[in-house]
């Protein structure tokens, strides 16, 4: 058993699931519950996450609050980590990743209505913010996990797959393990969407 396993079962761990799109309604359902586990003692916020992205806005935001959390922070991936979720997934100080599991990393994209008309300026300010979040998503990445920017970009134009295996050799991830739940600790799971009544 490793240091960082060791110190995790010492400490008052909160372990909360994400499963889905990256929403708003999800990233601030997210934010609120560790916040109230952090108010409540929790030493440690364990995050489980298997999601294939959304909303570029919510993962950044949702970035850059886990990542200055005032205690212990673990993302572990339980299926499927793509695009946006990738972002959220880096926040962590400890990353690991279950056997059978993967990464993608591809370019943004931008999804519209039927029948939505734009302007040749609409168009070209939806094509800069997709830009910009590519730009910052790539530089969070290399930074994350030590690639320089323009492999990085490369990835968000070829959609790279990683195994878990190759998530160890590229820095992703530490650690290739299964998740197993401790049977003494309650598990949080997060809504992405709105209950319906």
């Amino acid at each position: 058993m490793n240091e960082d396993k060791t110190m995790s079962n010492t400490l008052k761990t909160s372990y909360i699931c994400y499963f889905g799109r990256i929403t708003e309604f999800g990233a601030q359902n997210l934010m609120c519950t560790v916040a109230n586990e952090i108010t409540n003692g929790c030493e440690h916020i364990y995050l489980c996450i298997s999601s294939k992205g959304g909303c570029n806005f919510s993962a950044l935001t949702l970035y850059n609050y886990l990542h200055n959390i005032p205690v212990k922070f673990t993302t572990h991936n339980i299926g499927f980590v793509e695009s946006a979720a990738n972002i959220v997934f880096l926040a962590a100080s400890e990353r690991l990743a279950s056997p059978n599991s993967c990464f993608v990393i591809h370019g943004s994209k931008s999804g519209f209505k039927n029948d939505t008309k734009f302007s040749s300026d609409e168009l070209q300010e939806a094509t800069d913010s997709l830009i910009n979040d590519q730009r910052m998503f790539s530089n969070i990445i290399s930074s994350s996990i030590g690639y320089n920017e323009e492999t990085v970009s490369l990835w968000f134009k070829t959609s790279k797959l990683f195994t878990s295996s190759d998530a160890i050799d590229s820095n992703l991830i530490s650690s290739s393990e299964d998740f197993t739940m401790p049977t003494n600790r309650s598990f949080i799971g997060i809504n992405t969407e709105p209950l319906k009544s």
